[in-house]
């Protein structure tokens, strides 16, 4: 893939797909630190963190998938069947 460059609408779309991965990963995490805190887990403070943690990721990948919307420098790739 590399090699003769990038798939500008394939790379955005794994762009896409791993937000919406992590966006799912931190639902979960919340909810899981929501039922640590009623059963009054130590659980629950490591997963708030974890929660802070996948915030801050989203927003990275937020920044990508701009910086990649914005670049005119992508090198495109030949796509060519077998």
């Amino acid at each position: 893939m590399c090699t003769d460059g990038v798939n500008h609408n394939q790379f955005q779309m794994m762009l896409e797909m791993t937000q919406s991965e992590v966006e799912l990963i931190e639902d979960w995490v919340k909810e899981l630190a929501h039922l640590a805190g009623h059963a009054g887990l130590e659980a629950e403070q490591s997963l708030s963190e974890a929660i802070t943690e996948l915030k801050s990721v989203r927003r990275r990948l937020d920044r990508a998938t701009e910086e990649v919307e914005n670049s005119s420098n992508f090198p495109e790739a030949t796509v060519t069947a077998l």
